[in-house]
């Protein structure tokens, strides 16, 4: 994998399906946590230098997107331009979108953090 990323990160050698089944009971165990806890371990993980840490943070953001308010979603647009590659930007959009979708009063906040930002990673979609 290391080389397929052009040897961007260091791995762990976990495959996705390992990666999913290892990530499901901390997930299933943080339905209890408080929010702080959440936000906390996400940023532990994406912090530690391993790629498969980002996902599984990613993954656990986006568990509890239900949970969020704007400035606690804004922490994760900050979080997309650490350790910023595709894999990871692409990961990061469906936490937006759900957040979009379930938030419809804060569309030109979000979006006004992304269009017309020169970081690649953060720009918004255009229309064509």
């Amino acid at each position: 994998m290391a080389a397929y990323m052009r040897d961007q990160f260091p791995f762990l050698g976990l495959k996705t399906p390992q990666r999913k089944a290892q990530a499901k009971p901390l997930l299933q165990a943080s339905r209890d946590w408080p929010l702080a806890t959440t936000l906390n371990l996400v940023q532990a993980l994406y912090a530690r230098d391993e790629r498969e840490y980002q996902y599984v943070a990613i993954a656990l953001a986006r568990y509890h997107v239900r949970d969020y308010d704007l400035p606690t979603l804004r922490l994760f647009a900050d979080l997309v331009t650490q350790k910023p590659w595709w894999d990871t930007v692409d990961s990061w959009r469906p936490l937006f979108w759900d957040y979009w979708t379930q938030h419809p009063t804060d569309h030109s906040t979000v979006w006004a953090w992304f269009d017309g930002q020169p970081d690649f990673c953060h720009h918004a979609p255009t229309a064509s």
